[in-house]
């Protein structure tokens, strides 16, 4: 197997190149998660094209069979559809602690079977017609008692009366126009790294946060690198504002969210407006470049997020895909993402970090 394109832990090294374009760093090991495809792919190889009638550089005489090698090129490889039990191998590859460390840019299935890279890869590149269930995405709506209207509006009330937002930072901690934040239950710094203990959420917060993870935990969670169960709590809830409009400042980039400081399981709420959700094995970026054309890619899948609707990000869609957010026309929306938090891990990156005079590169968001 081999190991597609995840960044490494704490690093976004290829932030610099635009969002959207499919991740060839590692061509051979490009992989793919859970397709919803029962028939075989042809994949076809290089061939050239000529004029009909038109004899190649180099005509084999008539008496001559083609060689093997010619064959080869002229025969379609059959790339199988990728299974379940091909989802969950994979998963487990990069839950492991080596399946962190493999590469600095981009996930790298060891080659233990070349055929599942292959399903895989093919996967990644036609993401936009795959189902997302194999790679341990969910997208839950019309849940009252999950979060009902007037429960919605008792956070916007608390939104607007006493969040103070920030702005959303970039690269060095630039101030990015458009999208606030507001974070609570971790301190960061201006790369969205933790720094510090936990500080608590508030109450209509907190709330939310553990009626999302109670439904997580009743539910059954098959292409999960680690058990949803054992998550005690939600420590950590980002709030996000959007301003209504389409413009490129009411995006949010291809990003991870840091494998290993934070949990597997991540939690995202709409609580009103709505917006798209994209997934891709691409790139990193601040901003969403040109979303109509990005969301018409093949190497993306867009997922419409309505008011009060919840996404569950596990598997390879939270481990090996980035995600982005595009906001809808003419409204604001205001999401909030929850996460549980790997506190060794975090305090081992504070304690790394604390012994390096500089550092430039910025963390996963």
């Amino acid at each position: 197997m081999y190991v597609a394109s995840v960044a490494a832990p704490g690093s976004d090294d290829d932030a610099s190149q635009p969002a959207g374009r499919a991740d060839t760093s590692t061509p051979a090991a490009s992989l793919h998660p859970g397709s919803a495809a029962t028939s075989p792919v042809h994949v076809a190889e290089d061939t050239v094209e000529r004029p009909k009638g038109a004899l190649p550089a180099n005509p084999i005489p008539s008496h001559a069979s083609p060689s093997p090698k010619r064959q080869r090129r002229q025969s379609p490889k059959v790339v199988e559809p990728l299974s379940a039990a091909d989802a969950r191998e994979i998963a487990a590859q990069l839950a492991s602690p080596s399946g962190h460390s493999l590469a600095r840019s981009g996930v790298v299935l060891q080659p233990i079977d070349s055929a599942l890279a292959l399903r895989y890869a093919h996967v990644r590149r036609n993401l936009r017609n795959h189902d997302l269930g194999l790679l341990g995405f969910r997208l839950v709506e019309g849940q009252d008692d999950l979060l009902s209207e007037q429960e919605a509006k008792r956070i916007i009330a608390f939104c607007e009366q006493d969040v103070e937002w920030e702005p959303r930072r970039g690269a060095k901690g630039r101030e990015l126009l458009g999208t606030q934040r507001r974070n609570y239950g971790v301190s960061m710094d201006d790369s969205y790294r933790i720094v510090g203990d936990a500080t608590g959420l508030p109450a209509v917060i907190d709330a939310l946060g553990s009626r999302c993870l109670q439904y997580c935990q009743a539910q059954v969670w098959p292409y999960s690198c680690n058990q949803v169960d054992q998550v005690a709590r939600f420590e950590q809830a980002y709030i996000q504002k959007y301003p209504p409009g389409a413009a490129q400042a009411s995006t949010l980039g291809f990003h991870f969210d840091h494998r290993t400081a934070y949990g597997e399981l991540i939690c995202g709420v709409t609580i009103c407006g709505s917006g798209k959700l994209l997934l891709a094995a691409t790139n990193g970026g601040e901003f969403v470049e040109q979303p109509e054309r990005t969301m018409s890619q093949d190497n993306v899948h867009t997922v419409q997020l309505s008011p009060r609707s919840l996404y569950v990000m596990t598997g390879l869609s939270r481990l090996d895909l980035r995600h982005a957010v595009v906001n809808d026309d003419d409204t604001l929306r205001i999401s909030i993402t929850f996460r549980s938090v790997n506190w060794d891990q975090a305090r081992r990156g504070q304690s790394k970090r604390a012994t390096r005079p500089h550092t430039t590169d910025a963390a996963l968001q």
